[in-house]
């Protein structure tokens, strides 16, 4: 299993090319084992830096996200 940091996600989700190649590689597999998981701590750090104007809205991870994900 490999916990991704808030920040990590986000990039992933949104601007991989900010996340070194060798980052981008264990994403990748983690993610075609299906082992990436995410905290709720993160859910509510991106809610609460979006509801304080320090996280634009494009940045959202929606449900649908979620669900493609498999999170």
């Amino acid at each position: 299993m490999i916990l991704l940091d808030t920040h990590v996600w986000l990039w992933w989700l949104h601007s991989p090319e900010q996340l070194s190649e060798r980052s981008r590689t264990l994403l990748t597999i983690g993610e075609n084992q299906n082992t990436l998981i995410v905290s709720a701590i993160s859910v509510w750090e991106i809610a609460l830096k979006y509801s304080t104007g320090k996280l634009p809205q494009n940045s959202l991870v929606s449900r649908k996200e979620f669900k493609i994900q498999n999170y």
